[in-house]
């Protein structure tokens, strides 16, 4: 039970971390590609 909790969580948090960024980088996403590679790469 455990494993499934975290594994919600997880896709929260993913859900979460699109949104926020993909909402301010609406029409002009190659602008913010650093951005995108900071929250999935970096902090990963």
């Amino acid at each position: 039970m455990p494993e499934q909790y975290s594994d919600k969580n997880s896709l929260r948090e993913i859900f979460f971390t699109a949104l926020q960024l993909g909402l301010p980088s609406f029409g002009a996403p190659s602008a913010h590609l650093g951005y995108f590679q900071n929250e999935y790469v970096k902090k990963s």
